[in-house]
């Protein structure tokens, strides 16, 4: 604190606090070490890139739990390509692959324009967006739900679906309806336990014993896409069009 020239806490006989000054340093902190880890890491693949595959590690444990098998049997058959996550929120995702930080990354519903000069997006099939619930909930009677059902329902997602997406496809939802919670299995088993539904991929639904996946009608779809710069080598190109391929299959 005598070398920053601020205090950062406040102390009391019930403990510490973190002043405003403190709390406006630690969040600027944050990105700080966030960036500079990012820049080391890429810094030590750089003279080895030729054989490695830098994917963006976005903060979305649905989707990289989704891709584990994926990620899997892509380097079983091609042992000599290696896999690299870094670490990348969203918003930075585009950014960083047109700098060259990262070759690809993987999102619903972050098209790039066509007239992108450095960027491109491959886009897998269509999947259909579900309303999970436990398997003793009403809804499993019926083979599909209704989407009007929704309203005034409480309704949990994830990162892997934003508020602006999800009110665009449920058009009469409240967006104080949503109930955004942590992108961990537990969560999505304790929402469905208590009665309430969570929106979902139906590509998750071979991962979740116990969970009834249950399509709307009409449909609702959505669809994964792949970010990669125009310029890309040809262990990227092979990369991407194995992941369309296997998502492909899995639809």
């Amino acid at each position: 604190e005598k070398s920053l020239g601020f205090r950062l806490f406040t102390r009391s006989n019930q403990g510490i606090l973190l002043t405003e000054s403190g709390r406006f340093f630690y969040t600027e902190i944050k990105k700080i070490i966030y960036q500079t880890d990012l820049t080391l890491n890429h810094c030590k693949q750089i003279q080895t890139t030729d054989n490695v595959i830098r994917i963006a590690n976005i903060d979305d444990t649905y989707t990289f739990y989704l891709n584990s098998d994926f990620y899997h049997t892509f380097q079983l058959e091609n042992p000599d390509i290696t896999l690299s996550y870094i670490p990348v929120s969203p918003e930075h995702a585009a950014d960083f692959c047109r700098q060259n930080v990262i070759d690809v990354a993987f999102c619903s519903n972050c098209f790039i324009s066509e007239e992108d000069k450095y960027l491109c997006h491959r886009t897998s099939k269509n999947y259909n967006v579900c309303a999970v619930v436990y398997q003793k909930h009403p809804l499993t009677e019926q083979a599909a739900v209704d989407p009007t059902y929704l309203v005034d329902k409480r309704i949990y997602v994830s990162s892997i679906y934003s508020e602006d997406y999800i009110t665009k496809m449920f058009k009469f939802i409240n967006p104080d309806q949503l109930r955004r919670v942590d992108a961990s299995t537990r969560s999505i088993y304790n929402a469905c336990y208590n009665g309430d539904l969570f929106l979902l991929p139906s590509l998750f639904r071979k991962k979740f014993a116990g969970l009834v996946f249950l399509p709307f009608n009409p449909p609702v779809t959505n669809s994964f896409q792949v970010l990669h710069r125009r310029e890309c080598n040809n262990i990227t190109t092979r990369f991407v069009e194995a992941f369309l391929n296997y998502y492909d299959e899995m639809n």
